[in-house]
This record gives structure tokens, sequence and C-alpha cells, in this order.
């Protein structure tokens, strides 16, 4: 439903840095002009799939092997950097490779075990690369007006305090084992034959928190703990014969509990790279959007983001001041940074969290750092104020399905248009004819010649005037109240409108909606020129 934690991260929040820092053959960088290259963010995002896709048939105890295996590479990956400053290549596809190895160990619950037993490299690489991936050795920088090795300590110890916060968080309520399994296919409860996340019809797409149980006639519907399933009934799909002549659709309150885990993990780790990035922008600590300075709120950035709204922070413009190399090797030690910091509250999560899982995942990477207690606080609040936005998925995911054909959409705008449009220029166009008529008659003026010139031109006049002013009473106007019901087909629920203007109204072979909000989601999120 939701994209998975780790990828989510990569894609649509550390992207700004790592499509900022990365050299594919054919793409030009801009890091003068704080600009996202269109095609570098593509090669950036085409390179995490191609890793996903490598480790998607692996198992937790492969992928143990291939996440030590590509930390290795990490580490001789960075003093090769350090050594050449145009040897990028490697560092990036080694940050890609371990971004998408985290994820598909996420997927499989497996997280902090790969990673508690990868502590030793991780620590490795931190011991040997972080000083100068922070510049702390460097003494030529000092008495510079914006010290890069400034910008970097103050980027990594909001990354330490988001690690140190983020734990806090950890609790029951995170908890994913015990969950109903969202592979339903393959754990299809008793007495159901088949179970399926789908609809006959494509264009109703699949259920997020539903499953259709089918069942043979006489058969009662399923009634494990967490299932809340209504008495079956007969499949309307008469025309064909069916094995399963009966159906239910059972909800599964334990996936909406899902969904929303995965909200809130997606949102502090979206959130906590913006914040962190921004330590890293021209103007340190500010980003610019629509020629206004401010700051990244973190909190206020995990409340908009639980409900499915997008936080802009604009362009977050690199500082020149900051060498090249130096936000290549950040990115790797962020990603690894959120990668543990992850695992730690996964592992603090589950019912008998480890007992050295903290120190092992997290001490690696203070290396005499102090973390900022107030922002460690502050960080450690993300869920005080903040909801999961199930109600609104569940409101706003008929009118998403009933918008994957265009035709029937552009009808029903047309419709709208028609209606609302014609109502008002009828309305003003009618009531000021009949008011110059009864006022021509008053007067004893006879309803030809002049009279019938005057009767022609004020009607056109006030038609033309309901024509013009008829979308002000569907968009928030002191008349809307008049006309409600003709209003509610041009607005529909303006509020799921409100959140994915940009939501295309055909979806391509093989995508599911949720893929088509994912991608209206990305394009509110990517800034446009200014």
């Amino acid at each position: 439903m939701v994209t998975m934690l780790v990828r989510s991260l990569l894609v649509h929040s550390m992207l700004p840095c790592a499509a900022s820092v990365r050299i594919d053959e054919g793409v030009d960088l801009d890091l003068d002009g704080g600009q996202l290259q269109d095609d570098s963010v593509q090669a950036f995002e085409q390179a995490v799939e191609a890793g996903a896709a490598l480790a998607e048939g692996m198992t937790c105890e492969s992928l143990v092997e291939s996440m030590k295996s590509e930390l290795e590479t990490a580490e001789k990956a960075l003093t090769g950097l350090f050594a050449d400053p145009t040897k990028e290549d490697a560092v990036v596809e080694s940050s890609d490779a371990m971004m998408a190895f985290a994820d598909q160990a996420d997927k499989r619950k497996c997280l902090p075990k790969i990673m508690l037993e990868a502590h030793e490299k991780v620590k490795g690489l931190l011991e040997k690369h972080l000083n100068d991936t922070l510049l702390r050795n460097a003494t030529s920088w000092n008495g510079i007006e914006k010290n890069p090795a400034n910008l970097l300590k103050n980027a990594y110890g909001k990354l330490l305090a988001w690690q140190q916060g983020t734990y806090q968080l950890a609790s029951e309520t995170l908890e994913r084992s015990t969950l109903f399994p969202e592979d339903i296919e393959a754990n299809c409860p008793e007495p159901c034959g088949m179970c399926t996340r789908d609809h006959n019809s494509w264009r109703k797409g699949e259920e997020n928190f539903k499953f259709k149980c089918l069942l043979k006639r006489g058969q009662p519907a399923p009634s494990a703990s967490g299932l809340e399933c209504p008495p079956p009934r007969r499949r309307r799909s008469f025309w064909r014969p069916h094995r399963w002549g009966r159906k239910t659709w059972c909800e599964v309150k334990d996936w909406k509990k899902s969904a929303c885990i995965q909200m809130k993990m997606s949102a502090v780790s979206a959130c906590g790279a913006k914040v962190i990035l921004a330590e890293l922008a021209e103007k340190a600590g500010w980003v610019e959007m629509y020629g206004h300075l401010y700051r990244p709120n973190y909190l206020e950035c995990v409340e908009q983001e639980m409900k499915l709204d997008v936080y802009l922070v604009g362009n977050i413009e690199p500082s020149k001041h900051v060498p090249k190399q130096n936000y290549v090797a950040f990115n790797l030690v962020m990603t690894l940074g959120f990668i543990n910091g992850l695992a730690a509250l996964r592992d603090g999560s589950t019912k008998s969290p480890s007992v050295d899982a903290k120190s092992l995942l997290l001490d690696p990477f203070l290396q005499e750092h102090v973390v900022d207690s107030e922002l460690e606080t502050m960080f450690s609040k993300a869920f005080d104020s903040a909801t999961c936005a199930i109600d609104f998925l569940e409101t706003c995911e008929p009118q998403w399905k009933r918008k994957l054909d265009a035709w029937p959409t552009k009808v029903r705008a047309f419709i709208s248009n028609f209606l609302v449009h014609g109502f008002w220029t009828t309305f003003w166009g009618g009531l000021t004819f009949f008011g110059n008529l009864m006022l021509l008659a008053a007067l004893g003026v006879a309803t030809t010649g002049l009279g019938a010139v005057y009767l022609v031109v004020a009607t056109t006049m006030a038609s033309l005037f309901g024509f013009v002013t008829a979308g002000l009473h569907c968009a928030g106007s002191t008349y809307y109240h008049l006309t409600p019901r003709v209003c509610s087909w041009a607005v529909g629920k303006s509020e799921c409108d409100a959140k994915y203007p940009s939501y295309r109204t055909q979806r391509g072979k093989g995508e599911t909606w949720t893929d088509l909000i994912e991608e209206a989601r990305h394009q509110e999120e990517t800034p446009g020129p200014t």
C-alpha cells in the first residue's frame, strides 16, 4: 500500500542529495544551480529498481552475506574516492545496493538480524572513513565564513539525534510479527477455498484492507480473530460456472494497523532526511521556495506525511563550499545511518527486543560525537500529534478507482460543467428577462421595437454574467449553498482531488491505482521551476 519505508526514504526523501551527486554516463550534474536534472533522477530510480529486482529472490540468510559483501565493497570505494575524487560511481552504486538489500530484508522482517550480523563491517567502515567524510582532520577551512566541516558536522549531528530520538519511539504498537499475513493467497483462512484482494472487474482495482473469500454453498464465513466477514452471498457472475458459488468480503483490522505502521516509518524517514539535508543547503539550515527562506519543521512534516500529504521543502541548493566527494561520502554514511536507525527501531518494537541491539547498531556512529538532547527530544515526539490517514484512504479509494478509465471521467466532467454553467446562465438570464418584462409592462412600454432590443441586450448580458461566474458558485463562494446538489456533480470529493491534483485518469497495463497515487505524490513533491 505505502511504498516500503527504506525505498521511500531513498527515492522520495534522499533524492535531492543522492541525485545531486550521482554520476552516470551521459548525465550532467548541476550542483551549482541547485536544480535536479530529470535524467539523473530517472537514472537514480532505475538503479534502485534494478537493485531491488536483484535482491527479490534472496532469503534472509543470503541477504546477510550480500550486505556484508557490499559493506566491504563500500569501504574500498570510499578509500578510492578520497584518493581520487572523480571515482564516485562505485560509492553511489554501493549506497544503492545496500538500500536495496535493506528494503528486501525489511519486507522479510529480518532487517535487525541482518544489520546486527553485519555490525562489525559497519563499525569498521565508519572508523576508517567518518573523519574524512566530515572533514574533521582538515585545517585549511579554519577562518572561512562557511566552513564546510561545520556544515557536515551539523548535518551529521542531526542524523545522530534522529537515530537516538527515533529509537525512543519503539513500542509494541509498531510490532509486525503478530499481524495477520498480508499474502492472503498463500494464507487463506478456513473454510475459504480461495482468497484474493482483487475484484473480477479490473476497474475496481485491489482492496487494501479486505479480501474476497470464495466458498461453496452452505459453508460459513471465516471466524478467525481479527476478521470481520459478513454472511456469504451468491456470486453475481451467474453466466459462467463457478467451483465456488458463494463469496464474502472480509475486512482485516491488522492490515489497517500494518498500513499505519508503514506510514509512521515512511514519515519519520522522509522528514528526517529533509531536515538533515537542509543543513547542507547553500543557506545552511534553510531551504528556499517561491523566493522565501524557511526552516523545515520536522514535527509538522511528520504530521503532514502521515495524512498522505506532501511536506514541500522546495529546492535544496547544495552548498558550494562542500567538496563534491564529501557529498558522495556523506550520502553513503547517511544511508547506513538510516538503515541502522530503522533496524534498531524495528528490533526495539518486538515483544522480545535484543539486549544489545541499540548499542551494536547505533553506538558505532557516535565516535566521540555528543548528541544534541533538544534535537533528540524533538525527534522522539514524532507521533505525539500525528495520526494515520487510514480513514482518508478508505474515503478516497472509491473515487480513485472510478478515475481509472479516461472516457467516463471526461463524460462526467462535460455533464457537470453543462449542468453548473447552464443552471446559472439560465438563472440570471431568466431572472433578468422576466424582471425587465414586468418593468416594461408597468411603464406601459411595448415589447416591440426598442423595448424588444432592450430585453434582448439585457437578457444576453445577464446570461453572460451567469455563465462567467458559474464556476465561482462551486468554488467556495457564499452562493454554494444555493445549488449544493448541482455543484456536487462538479466538485465531488474535493478533499481527495486536492490531495492528488496530478493524478492520472488512465493506468497502464499491470499498474494498480496505488501506483498512480505514488506517482502523483512524487510529482507533487518534486519542485518545478521557480
